[in-house]
C-alpha cells in the first residue's frame, strides 16, 4: 500500500533569499517550528484524503528507497490546498532515502518454521551477529535490520509474532551477548530462556469506547499492574549486556516497569544493566527521521456469537512529536555504540 505522508514548513522570502536550507533557515509554521534541519521528515503525518486514515508509517521491503517529494508553494497553504489543481508548486525535488547499502546482501529465508530475511555486509568477516524483532506488528519488518548491516553487523530479520506461518521458534540454542531492549517487558518476548511467564490482563479495563463509538487501547498500566518481580525474566543470572531503552510518555507500557525490572538486579550484576529515558517519548521507538508515530489503527477480527467480525481499534502508543523525534537521533547512534562496544570490542566512529 502506497503511503502519502504531508509536511510543512514555512519560511519569509526575505530570509530564505531564494533558496531554503533546513540547517538554517526557521520554519515560522506548519508541521513543526524553529530550525530543525530534519523537521520536513519526522514531522509528517498522514496526508488528509488518504483513506483508510490513522494509519502508521511502515516500510516493511528494502528493495525500494522511500521517496519522499518537497515542493516549493508561495504563500501559505494548508495540507488540503496542496492537493489542489488551483495552486502549483515553484519548484519540486525528489529526494530517495536507501536503507540498505547497495553492497549489503539481502537473503529471504524460509526453513520449516524458520522465516525471515537476512543481510550480509560487504567483505569475509567474521561479522557479529544481532537477531532483530518487532513487537506485534507481525510480519517480516527490514528497516532496522538493514540499517545494522550497513554498519557491519550480519543481521537477520525475523517473522515471529502475528504470523500465519510462524507459530514458535527455538531460541534455547541461541548464544546471546548483547541485547537491546526498546519499550518491552523483561517477560516472555525475548531470545533469553526461560520464559514460562507470560502477563494475562483484563482488556476490558484498558478499551475505552469513544463519543464516536470508536474503540481506544491504551495498555500502560494494565501491563505493569499485572507483573511481578517474580514473571520478570532473571537475567541478571546471566553476564548478558543489557540496553534497556524506555519512553516515558509510553502509553503501551508504563515505565515503571522498566524500574521493577532494574530492581530484579542485585548491586555486583547491575554494571551489565543500561537503563535510558526518554521524556515526553512514546513506545515506537524507530530509526532517526521515520515519522513520529502517537497512535494508529489497525483491524482486528474477533469472533462474536460464532460469526466473524472486524473491530477496527486506535492503538494509543504516546509521544510528544519533537521530544520523540530527538529520542529517535539518539537511540540509533546509542545502540551502534552499544553493540560495537559489547560485541566488537571497540569504540564506534561515525
Amino acid at each position: 500500500m502506497t503511503q502519502l505522508e504531508n509536511s510543512q514548513g514555512y519560511c519569509s522570502e526575505n530570509e530564505a533569499n531564494l533558496s531554503v536550507n533546513t540547517a538554517h533557515h526557521s520554519s515560522l509554521s506548519g508541521t513543526y517550528t524553529g530550525i530543525k534541519p530534519m523537521g520536513l521528515f519526522w514531522s509528517m503525518i498522514q496526508d488528509p484524503g488518504q483513506e483508510p486514515a490513522g494509519r502508521r508509517y511502515m516500510k516493511r521491503t528494502v528493495k525500494t528507497p522511500q521517496e519522499v517529494t518537497i515542493p516549493l508553494y508561495e504563500g501559505h497553504l494548508t495540507l488540503e490546498n496542496v492537493h489542489s489543481d488551483k495552486f502549483k508548486p515553484l519548484a519540486m525535488k525528489t529526494i530517495e532515502s536507501l536503507f540498505k547499502r547497495n553492497d549489503v546482501t539481502r537473503v529471504e529465508i524460509k526453513h520449516d518454521r524458520l522465516k525471515g530475511t537476512l543481510f550480509i555486509p560487504p567483505g569475509h568477516g567474521p561479522f557479529p551477529g544481532v537477531l532483530d524483532m518487532f513487537g506485534t506488528v507481525g510480519g517480516i519488518m527490514e528497516f532496522r535490520a538493514a540499517m545494522l548491516a550497513n554498519k557491519g553487523f550480519i543481521t537477520f530479520a525475523l517473522c515471529y509474532m502475528s504470523s500465519n506461518e510462524v507459530d514458535e521458534i527455538e531460541t534455547s540454542y541461541l548464544q546471546v551477548k548483547a541485547v537491546v531492549n526498546i519499550n518491552c517487558p523483561f517477560n516472555s518476548i525475548a531470545p533469553l530462556a526461560p520464559f514460562d511467564n507470560c502477563v494475562h490482563m483484563d482488556y476490558s479495563a484498558v478499551i475505552t469506547v469513544q463519543p464516536d463509538s470508536s474503540i481506544e487501547l491504551r495498555t500502560r498500566d494494565a501491563i505493569c499492574d499485572n507483573l511481578t518481580r517474580e514473571k520478570l525474566t532473571q537475567t541478571w543470572k546471566t553476564d548478558v549486556q543489557i540496553l534497556y531503552l524506555v519512553g516515558e510518555d509510553d502509553q503501551s507500557l508504563h515505565p515503571r516497569c522498566a524500574q521493577m525490572f532494574q530492581e530484579t538486579y542485585p548491586q555486583s550484576k547491575r554494571h551489565n544493566l543500561t537503563v535510558v529515558r526518554y521524556p515526553n517519548t512514546g513506545h515506537l521507538i524507530e530509526p532517526p527521521y521515520l515519522p513520529v508515530t502517537s497512535s494508529n489503527k489497525k483491524t482486528y477480527e474477533d469472533d462474536v456469537f460464532g460469526k466473524k467480525m472486524q473491530k477496527e481499534v486506535t492503538l494509543v502508543w504516546g509521544g510528544e512529536t519533537e521530544a520523540h523525534a530527538k529520542a529517535q537521533e539518539d537511540f540509533w547512534n546509542r545502540i551502534i555504540m552499544f553493540f560495537y562496544s559489547v560485541l566488537l570490542g571497540k569504540m564506534y566512529i561515525r
